[in-house]
């Protein structure tokens, strides 16, 4: 068996470090770099879900558009400049058609560790008597990655059917509005510009629905059956 010398050991050594890297471009050596993730909040501070939520075009009086925002969180580096992200809809989980709802363009703003993704609702004919559901879920691309697993997607329903606000209870119909009714609930808006009564102590809500009461009398404002609208408080 021929012996080996040191020299010769070392020549080869070098040689198959020429081969090598003349084999390797720089993007091959490269080390991996993981892309920063965004994921959607699922609970407000009162511990309720934010992320499926439901509007009515019935509370809104005369508005024929409604803008839903969502949440959106980052896991990883803060940017001083704006990146882009993406969502997708989510077509099993859909029932509104695209000319019923606008996704707003998905822009994280540069020095934010929280953003918005903004939807607008559009009314259409079919949402007096159905409801629609829209779900979006986030997704990979150049910039963003998905985060949490459970918290990539949200969803809103929505519709235009006639109910009874959850706040217009027995007691406040007994003690200010009186009994509840479509022509009613839509005068309020257009006078107070409000579709909720949530922060109003008793003596405001009292001073706000003597003011309601006068205006139904100066506007002659009447049910949709011709009888007076009658608001009980004094």
């Amino acid at each position: 068996m021929k012996t080996i010398r040191f020299k010769q050991i070392m020549a080869l050594g070098s040689l198959t470090l020429a081969l090598l890297g003349s084999g390797c471009g720089h993007e091959e050596i490269e080390p991996y770099a993981s892309k920063d993730k965004i994921w959607f909040t699922q609970q407000n501070e009162d511990n309720e879900p934010v992320n499926d939520i439901v509007r009515s075009f019935s509370l809104y009086p005369g508005e024929e558009t409604l803008d839903v925002a969502f949440e959106v969180n980052l896991i990883g580096t803060v940017a001083d400049y704006d990146r882009t992200y993406q969502v997708v809809v989510v077509d099993s989980l859909t029932t509104a058609v695209a000319s019923e709802y606008e996704i707003h363009p998905q822009i994280f703003r540069a020095g934010q560790v929280r953003d918005e993704l903004c939807v607008t609702l559009r009314k259409s004919e079919r949402l007096l008597t159905e409801q629609v559901k829209l779900t979006l879920r986030i997704v990979d691309n150049e910039t963003f990655e998905p985060g949490y697993s459970n918290s990539l997607q949200v969803s809103v329903s929505f519709n235009d059917i006639t109910t009874r606000p959850d706040w217009w209870t027995d007691d406040i119909a007994r003690s200010y509005f009186g009994e509840y009714s479509k022509e009613k609930f839509e005068a309020f808006y257009e006078y107070s510009g409000r579709n909720e009564i949530e922060g109003l102590e008793p003596s405001e809500l009292r001073k706000l629905l003597l003011g309601f009461k006068e205006y139904i009398r100066e506007n002659g404002i009447t049910e949709a059956d011709g009888y007076a609208m009658i608001i009980p408080v004094y």
